[in-house]
Formats: C-alpha cells, structure tokens, sequence
C-alpha cells in the first residue's frame, strides 16, 4: 500500500495542476464529512506536512463546487465578511473570527495580554484580522466554492475562498497566520482535518492569538476540572482525559470526571450520538482517550458544551 501510494504520489508531483494535487491528498488525508478526527501525532504531523508543503490553493473534493467569481469591495471588521463589489457577501466557512473585546472574564482569569498583542480598545485581534484580509483581498478577484450549506439569516453565504492571482486559499492564509479558529459547524462540509493541522502549527510557533493567553485551550485537569476558575461562556476549546461516557434516555454524556455537577461535560442527544457511531467513532470508544472539543462552553451544572456533529472531536490518542 505505502508503495502504490509513493509512486502516485510522485506522478502527481510532476503534474502542472497544483488543485488536483492537493484534492488527492485531502482525499487521501482527509476523512470524509461527518467523520470524527483522528489527530494522534502521527497522523496529524504528516497531514500539516501536506497541506503546508505540498500545494498552495482551494482543498476540492466532491462537497464544493465553484459557484462565483467576483471582486472584493471590502472587508468587514466585526466578523470578516467579504463584500463584492456586485453587493453579495461571503462568510468564511469553517472559522472563527476573533472577537472585538473578550471582556474581563478573560483578563481576569488569563492575565493581560502580552505587550506585543493589540488591545481590546484598538480593536484586538479582530481589527488586525480584518487589516490582513484588507490587504490580502481588496481589489482582487477571489473565487467561491460552495457546499450545500445554506446563507445564514444575514444573506452571507459560507464559502472556501480562493484568490485568483496567487493560488492564495484564504482560510489558510489566515489560520497560519494564527488570526482565527476553526470552527466545525454542522453541515459545512469543510476539510477539517487539513485545518486543524494548519491551526496547529500557528498554535505551535505562537503565533498570533495563540501568543495571548486569553486565546489559550484550557486543560482539563485529572480531577475533571478545568485548570482556571469560572471562564467566561462562549467559543472554547477544551483538552483533557475522557473520565467515562454515561446514557439515559435522551442525552449521551461524556465525562471527565466523577462528579456530573462539577466537572467538565460533553452533552449529546441521542440522534448526535447516532452521528458519531456512523462515522466510526461511538461516544463510548472515548472512554480513557485524551481529545480535544470546540464548542460553546456554558454553564449548567459543571462547565458543559453541547455535541452537535462528529467533526467537533479531535481524537488525540490514549
């Protein structure tokens, strides 16, 4: 098998077509939609090589096709949304911006920003996201590709976006650049494996927000507790040991510690639960593993976050 892969993998090295190459090896790489993640330091240090190395450009698979091509007007500052000049707007599918202020939940409990981050009066890290796609974007002619995931309430079609000139894939330009997160949401179709590693190795060389300890992935400790006092609720992602996973008649949990009331807690309804086993991962082969979950953290009982789609999981190994 390592053969047959070796020596295809060369042929497609000499091809001209930089996007077939890199659709090969998402398909190779990549799980398909609805799969949850194997990111075991193995897998995921060969998968960052590919999508850093190999090729530069759109990850096409069957899931998205081109649907539009314009010019990019502007950049708005809240939340990244991409503006043609025809009037039609983007969201990034797959991201999540960085927020305007994070509030003092997080200065509090994380610390203060380090000297070199910009400040929530100025903007933070969203004005400094919003300048690079400004630069990266504006006047340029950017290519769409499109899942079937629908515009959300404010008319913004999710989209994998793509400028012309360069062969610059824009989520990877940002996530590299550690000005955003990957955000699975259910039904975006995104080849999130192929994130996942890019993220990684801005979180690695801290870069960007990963070099603010507000922006840090918060530990579950041994005892099942995270490893700061009450954070504030909103998009988190969290690491740790899973305790074990209980059912009853409606709700799945998956539990990193034995008490429900005060540990940290994965929520599922039975249907979500289904979704995992049909991918190859049940809830319940968790049990013992060490994963990573993104989600919004809230508070019900015990710091809680809600399983809505395998694609949510990292799986990190024993």
């Amino acid at each position: 098998m390592s053969l047959l892969f070796t020596e295809r993998f060369r042929r497609l090295s000499q091809h001209r077509d930089k996007l077939t190459l890199l659709a090969v090896l998402l398909f190779l790489f990549c799980p398909q939609p609805g799969q949850a993640i194997d990111l075991s330091d193995q897998n995921d240090q060969a998968l960052s090589a590919q999508c850093l190395s190999a090729v530069s450009g759109f990850p096409g698979t069957d899931a998205w096709k081109q649907t539009a091509k314009g010019q990019v007007a502007d950049i708005r500052d809240e939340d990244g949304t991409i503006l043609l000049e025809t009037g039609k707007s983007y969201s990034l599918s797959g991201l999540y911006w960085p927020l305007h202020a994070l509030g003092p939940a997080y200065d509090r409990l994380e610390g203060p920003a380090p000297p070199t981050a910009p400040t929530d009066a100025t903007g933070g890290w969203q004005l400094q996201a919003a300048q690079f796609l400004v630069d990266l974007l504006v006047g340029q002619t950017v290519i769409f590709y499109e899942s079937d995931q629908p515009a959300d309430r404010y008319g913004r079609r999710p989209a994998q976006i793509f400028v012309e000139k360069d062969n610059i894939w824009v989520q990877q330009a940002l996530l590299s650049q550690g000005l955003a997160r990957v955000w699975t949401r259910k039904g975006s179709q995104a080849p999130f494996a192929c994130l996942y590693a890019l993220e990684k190795e801005a979180r690695h060389a801290k870069k960007g927000i990963w070099n603010d300890p507000r922006y840090r992935i918060l530990t579950i400790t041994d005892q099942g507790r995270l490893d700061t006092d009450r954070p504030g609720e909103g998009f988190r992602i969290l690491e740790g040991s899973v305790f074990n996973v209980s059912k009853d008649q409606s709700l799945f949990h998956v539990n990193f510690g034995p008490f429900w009331g005060q540990d940290v807690t994965l929520q599922a309804k039975r249907a979500i639960a289904k979704q995992f086993k049909q991918a190859g991962s049940p809830l319940a082969s968790f049990k013992g593993k060490r994963i990573r979950v993104r989600g919004w953290l809230r508070f019900l009982n015990g710091p809680m976050i809600d399983l809505i789609h395998p694609e949510q999981i990292e799986d990190l190994g024993p």
